[in-house]
């Protein structure tokens, strides 16, 4: 085991902390996920209100506009109208869950960020006036234990590093083999995807790909597939994360290198090998989210990739941080409550999987889609009711001679199992100078309140 040293700065010390770093994280989570939440609102109200100047309604809809009752409509209103809040709420979320990664051992905080699934059944049912299945409500009941089970059983010790010490962890005999198989899993993985595709593309004669190729039981075993495979190497961009927390502490306690002798960790190429790390894993993440989101229902796909993520987040900075390190230590010892832990902590994380498998919807949605494509100048000059007289009056004149706005169109189809068609529209184009800009969007509105079409 890499010589570590215990927490000790000017402060508590994390083990005093360690339920300051839990509510941190919880409450990191909730403004992230409400911040969040704010800016889809604000994003989809522009785009409905050129809908509604362009005297387009969506199938389904109970306002004539959005598909909302007038309640629930007035209600979304004011929250959209703080939206510049947004990106304050999502700037102070991520801080505190990245603060809170000091004291508190990530493999624990990576369960309890499972609580953004708790706040979309909150606002769920307080703003949309939704009412989860059954089904979905045993899911969320198995999160909730299972985030309990984890905090009881999982580990409380929090060891720190210095650059040094972190650049050692990753020769660990134990985080060495936890990547080989996680390279080794990654090939599996990819294997198995492509050959279902190409199974598809043989069997119906075409030249590519489409996933209403295959049946709804297909396309949930390509999303599970697809989860876990972009999870894995999204995963430790929370290792990046919790060690630049460390090394940043070290650097505001100016006691902490004189008496370890670390020296500044801003001053270790170390460092920023971390900001460089944090930084390719997340653009890696978000490029796999988007790509998820163009292929798959949001509904379905945002809960598998969100489980897959936190529970190999758990699993790599557990193995990294060598947090598991007590657990075994103490199953190895044969006591009785090394065992119990370890089996309780294993036995949590498994009830998070299949919490977040009992969200997802059982099939995608039958209900029509409209997908409507606008530009984004349309969302934007929808803000006030000048802009939409303007739309009104002269941007429909110009596109038959101009090619500067071309005209929006409906494109309406029915949503059959595993038929993604209806969300995949021809994207039209606004020109202006050198400068292209595009925008497509597909509005699903559900005809019961089982739907989850507002995860996002």
């Amino acid at each position: 085991m890499v010589g570590v040293s215990s927490l000790s700065f000017g402060w508590p010390s994390a083990e005093a902390w360690y339920w300051h770093g839990v509510l941190m994280n919880v409450v990191g989570t909730v403004l992230y996920t409400v911040g969040c939440h704010v800016y889809s609102w604000r994003r989809r109200a522009a785009i409905r209100s050129a809908q509604e100047a362009r005297g387009i309604q969506g199938v389904g809809a109970e306002d004539g506009v959005s598909g909302r009752s007038p309640e629930t409509k007035g209600t979304l209103e004011v929250i959209c109208s703080l939206w510049p809040i947004s990106w304050i709420l999502i700037a102070l979320g991520l801080s505190a869950c990245f603060f809170s990664f000091r004291s508190t051992p990530a493999s624990v905080l990576c369960a309890f960020s499972t609580i953004q699934f708790m706040t979309f059944l909150v606002f769920r049912s307080a703003v949309h006036k939704r009412h989860p299945s059954r089904r979905s409500l045993f899911g969320y009941v198995l999160i909730t234990l299972a985030m309990c089970i984890v905090l009881s059983a999982g580990p409380t010790h929090v060891q720190n590093y210095h650059a040094s010490e972190l650049a050692a962890l990753v020769g660990s005999s134990a985080f060495v083999s936890y990547m080989l198989c996680a390279s080794s899993l990654t090939v599996f993985l990819w294997q198995w995807y492509a050959s279902i595709k190409q199974r598809a593309v043989r069997e119906h004669e075409a030249s590519r790909f489409e996933f209403h190729m295959v049946s709804a039981g297909t396309t949930r075993k390509l999303m599970v597939l697809y989860s876990v495979r972009a999870a894995i190497w999204g995963s430790p961009a929370v290792i990046f994360a919790k060690g630049l927390s460390l090394l940043l502490f070290q650097e505001l306690d100016p006691g902490y290198t004189a008496a370890e002798n670390s020296g500044n960790p801003w001053k270790s190429p170390v460092t920023y090998l971390f900001i460089v790390g944090l930084v390719t894993c997340a653009l890696h993440w978000a490029r796999r989210v988007a790509r998820a989101l163009r292929n798959f229902e949001a509904f379905m796909i945002v809960p598998l990739l969100t489980a897959s993520f936190l529970l190999f987040s758990a699993i790599s900075s557990g193995i990294y941080f060598q947090e598991f390190h007590a657990l075994f230590e103490a199953e190895r010892a044969a006591t009785i409550s090394g065992a119990l832990s370890v089996s309780l902590f294993s036995f949590g994380f498994i009830l998070l999987v299949v919490g977040a498998y009992l969200i997802c919807p059982r099939r995608p949605s039958h209900h029509p889609f409209a997908s409507v494509t606008v530009t984004m100048l349309d969302a934007f000059t929808s803000l006030t009711e000048q802009a939409k007289e303007n739309i009104h009056s002269s941007s429909f004149a110009s596109t038959t001679d101009e090619p500067a706005l071309e005209m929006i169109h409906l494109d309406r189809k029915e949503s059959v199992p595993g038929d993604h068609s209806a969300r995949n529209v021809v994207r039209p184009s606004m020109k202006h100078g050198s400068h292209e800009m595009t925008e497509s969007l597909a509005l699903s509105h559900a005809s019961s309140g089982d739907s989850d079409d507002e995860m996002l």
